[in-house]
């Protein structure tokens, strides 16, 4: 079995190198700059542009059997027509669960996720598509305010996610990768629905440090989303704030597809909390509000 890994300069693409590697898979590592990729001893790397056409992947998916492929906003035509002439049987896209909300038919990067999975579907390739929910590193917007000042301005407080680590993602991708007779789509969360202040306390809690939570709602959320998102995507900022919103009377569940695919139970945010803690931490120069 040889895996070709797109996207794997990020958080996601890194983690299934290192598990791929630590399973003896012949893995190709891809991405724009292979030279800036950190990779195991053996793990091959080869440089990919996923907005190509199809004459720029000549090579690359020599003796590849799946593919795990990274989303590119801007389509996947090129890609796709080279592994459709190569010996590629499977493709593993990851995708987002912002294409089950309500909301998706408005949202636009739920279109964009929408868009590519029809492309996969299409391709006449076998294929498996992952849906995560947040990822538990998105609380790491939060790190600079609490660090300076023992704060955080957040829209719509109680808005609530199943925030997933990076870890599981790429376990469960691993697991489809290499597990040809399944295909379907699988929402991936982490163990534990938390509101955005729950996730706040989490962190105070570990890290040791009481942390102010400022619940912006209205024009106050608008303008904090504006300034997180930019506004330069139509539409973009109304979604992420019905979603937001809705998910308050309606949260979402926990996905068991975790510990179905992988044998694992999800590692919880409180477990990612502890492994990122430093970045939550006061810097001693700027010591913010320390007890």
């Amino acid at each position: 079995m040889s895996v070709l890994v797109t996207g794997a300069s990020g958080k996601v693409g890194t983690q299934i190198v290192d598990i791929l590697h630590s399973r003896n898979v012949r893995t190709v590592a891809a991405s724009r700059q292979p030279d800036q990729l950190a990779l195991p001893e053996g793990v091959e790397s080869t440089r990919i542009d996923l907005s190509e056409d199809a004459s720029s992947y000549d090579g690359v998916f020599d003796g590849i059997d799946s593919a795990f492929v990274f989303p590119n906003f801007s389509g996947l035509e090129g890609f796709l027509e080279a592994a459709r002439r190569s010996s590629v049987r499977r493709l593993i896209l990851l995708s987002s669960a912002a294409v089950l909300a309500q909301s998706s038919d408005t949202n636009p990067i739920a279109q964009m996720h929408r868009k590519l999975e029809s492309e996969v579907e299409d391709s006449g390739i076998d294929f498996a598509i992952i849906r995560p929910d947040g990822f538990a590193t998105n609380a790491l917007r939060w790190s600079d305010p609490i660090q300076r000042s023992g704060r955080a301005s957040i829209a719509y407080a109680q808005a609530t996610s199943v925030p997933v680590h990076p870890h599981d993602v790429a376990a469960v991708a691993v697991s489809l990768l290499l597990d040809t007779n399944v295909c379907d789509a699988f929402r991936v969360t982490g163990p534990h629905a938390l509101t955005q202040r729950d996730q706040i306390d989490t962190i105070s809690r570990i890290v040791g440090t009481p942390i102010e939570v400022e619940d912006l709602v209205d024009d106050d959320a608008r303008r904090q989303v504006e300034a997180e998102y930019g506004t330069s995507v139509p539409g973009l900022v109304d979604s992420i704030l019905n979603g937001l919103r809705s998910t308050i009377d309606n949260p979402p569940t926990a996905s068991t597809d975790v510990e179905t695919l992988t044998g694992t139970a999800p590692i919880s945010f409180a477990d990612w909390v502890h492994e990122a803690r430093s970045a939550f931490q006061a810097n001693p120069i700027n010591p913010g509000l320390v007890p």
